[in-house]
């Protein structure tokens, strides 16, 4: 199950928006990063989830 929200952040004089992103795996262990776009963190929980078989 996944769940995701955007904030907004600022860093000096710039406002930045990031995504508050959560991943619980069906083996109930949770995935969690900030990142820019929701893409960018889907892509490295598909890492994780890749790095979490290969080691079963």
């Amino acid at each position: 199950m996944e769940k995701y929200e955007s904030f907004q952040m600022s860093i000096g004089r710039k406002r930045r928006t990031f995504v508050q992103y959560d991943y619980r795996h069906t083996d109930g262990e949770l995935f969690s990063c900030v990142k820019p776009t929701l893409d960018e963190c889907r892509r490295l929980r598909d890492e994780w989830i890749k790095a979490k078989e290969d080691r079963l």
